[in-house]
C-alpha cells in the first residue's frame, strides 16, 4: 500500500485533505506528520523541520504532501512576499525529507491554498449548501475571494472543525473545474500516483 505523509497548519487541514484524496481509486494510507502543530507559523521553525525529518525517517512515507494557506490574493500588495515565504518553507521541507534518491520522481508535493483551504469548500458550493442547508452564492473565482473562512461563517454555521467532514463530501471533478490551483495540484498528484502504481506492478 502507498503511504502518504501529510504536513499541514493544523490537524483539521490534514484530515480534510486525507478525506478528500481518499476518494482516489488508488489505495493509499495516510500518516499525519508533526501532529502536535496547531498554528501554521510553527511550521516555519527550523526545529520543526528537523523534527519532520526524524518522523519521515521513522514512518517512511512514499511521498510527503505539504499543505499551507497563502493568506493573500494574487492582487494583494503582499502577494509576492507571502508567496516567496511559502516557497522557501517548501524548499526547506523538501531538503529535509529527500530520502528516496534512487527513484527519479518527486518525494513531495505542495498544496498552497489561495487564500485559505476554505476556498475549496467554496469551489463546490452545492455540496456546502447541502451540508448546512444553506443557499450561498459564489459568483466570483474562488481564488479571488479574500478570507473564504469568514465568507462561509457569514452565510452558514461553518466552523474549522467541520473541515474534515465536508472535505469527505466535496467532489474532486467540481473542485478541479472551479479552482485552478487545485487542478494544477491534482495533475501532479495523479501523475505521481500513476508513476508509483507502475513501479508496484
Amino acid at each position: 500500500m502507498i503511504k502518504i505523509g501529510l504536513v499541514g497548519e493544523n490537524p483539521s487541514d490534514t484530515k480534510a485533505i486525507e478525506n478528500l484524496l481518499s476518494q482516489s481509486q488508488t489505495q493509499v494510507t495516510f500518516v499525519h506528520l508533526l501532529g502536535g502543530i496547531l498554528t501554521g507559523s510553527m511550521l516555519d521553525n527550523e526545529k520543526m523541520l528537523k523534527r519532520l525529518r526524524r518522523e519521515v525517517e521513522d514512518q517512511r512515507p512514499h511521498i510527503v504532501l505539504f499543505i499551507r494557506d497563502l493568506d493573500a490574493l494574487k492582487s494583494s500588495q503582499n502577494y509576492k512576499e507571502k508567496y516567496q515565504k511559502r516557497q522557501e518553507f517548501y524548499s526547506k521541507g523538501k531538503r529535509m525529507i529527500n530520502f528516496r534518491k534512487e527513484i527519479q520522481e518527486e518525494d513531495s508535493l505542495f498544496l498552497l491554498n489561495i487564500y485559505e483551504i476554505e476556498a475549496l469548500i467554496l469551489a463546490d458550493i452545492e455540496t456546502c449548501n447541502a451540508h448546512y442547508k444553506a443557499e450561498i452564492l459564489v459568483e466570483n473565482d474562488v481564488m479571488q475571494i479574500e478570507n473564504p473562512k469568514e465568507f462561509l461563517q457569514k452565510y452558514c454555521a461553518y466552523k474549522e472543525v467541520d473541515c474534515p467532514e465536508i472535505f469527505g463530501k466535496l467532489r474532486l471533478d467540481i473542485l478541479k473545474e472551479n479552482c485552478t490551483y487545485f487542478e494544477e495540484f491534482m495533475q501532479k498528484w495523479e501523475k505521481w500516483l500513476q508513476f508509483h502504481s507502475n513501479l508496484k506492478n
